[in-house]
């Protein structure tokens, strides 16, 4: 899985969700089908990964500069629904919980697929953000673009919302 994500980052191919390989790939396991569950089309696949940076990440946080934190360990994990015809991003997210000054915190910030009054998936996604107050910039819209892949970076996201500072690290 690791390699799988790892050629789909390396990808030149920015609007590639989950690129499953070809000649040129660390792995090639084939299209979607043959990865999902069960070989179930339409289906989904999910994914998580955690590490401890070393040494832990030190954050400021920006609206109160005076505050500060480190971040012993990350998760990254996303949820990718696929058909015959295309791959898309459900959502995604990075977590994370500090253990500074005697208190604990938990964060998630990320991306989800909205949805329609129908119950259908929209093409427009909408924001996570636990543990955080995340400042709107006037006049952005509300609703945000697909991410570029499954390993997307917030980027399009600090265009709306003042991500604050440790959001480009992460991503």
């Amino acid at each position: 899985m690791l390699l799988l994500l790892k050629q789909t980052v390396e990808s030149s191919d920015r609007q590639r969700v989950l690129h499953t390989g070809d000649e040129r790939t660390y792995v090639d396991p084939g299209a979607f089908f043959d990865i999902a569950y069960a070989h179930q089309v339409p289906g989904s696949l999910t994914l998580s990964v955690a590490w401890k940076p070393e040494p832990a990440l030190p954050m400021k946080d920006p609206v109160q500069p005076r505050t500060s934190f480190t971040i012993p360990k990350l998760r990254f994990s996303a949820s990718i629904k696929g058909t015959v015809q295309m791959i898309t991003v459900d959502r995604f997210e990075y977590s994370f919980q500090t253990n500074d000054h005697d208190e604990s915190h938990q964060y998630r910030f990320g991306m989800k697929q909205r949805s329609t009054t129908n119950g259908q998936l929209s093409q427009e996604y909408e924001l996570i953000a636990e543990g955080y107050d995340l400042k709107r910039t006037r006049g952005r819209p509300k609703s945000l673009p697909a991410p570029v892949s499954a390993t997307a970076s917030l980027t399009k996201s600090r265009l709306t919302i003042r991500m604050q500072a440790f959001l480009p690290i992460l991503s």
